[in-house]
């Protein structure tokens, strides 16, 4: 599993467009029965700018698009990627739009 210090903005933005498994890495989030095989796609990452403290990564910004349904809380998920692994991400859902449901992981 990846660390979260070891992110940045190039580690996603050579895969924009691809999948990324979802299962709940939060003991109190539920992912509703029949979900099993739920999948993001990663449509944006963004770069936020220089590091505040130098020697540090740069704030960056991934934009994941779901399904319509279910619609899942802010929580912590465990992201699965063929090349990246597996990456525990804080998912904030943002308004759904009409191709699915989409959710933002920052990262300062």
């Amino acid at each position: 599993m990846a660390e979260l210090g070891e992110l940045s903005f190039e580690t996603f933005s050579g895969h924009i467009g691809e999948p990324f498994g979802v299962a709940s890495a939060d003991a109190g989030v539920e992912i509703e029965p029949g979900a099993s095989g739920l999948t993001f796609e990663l449509i944006e990452a963004v770069s936020l700018g220089a590091p505040m403290t130098a020697g540090m990564r740069g704030p960056f910004s991934l934009l994941f698009r779901g399904p319509s349904q279910p619609i899942l809380p802010q929580a912590i998920y465990r992201l699965t990627h063929d090349q990246l692994g597996s990456l525990d991400l804080f998912l904030v859902p943002l308004q759904p739009e009409t191709d699915g449901a989409r959710y933002q992981a920052v990262f300062n």
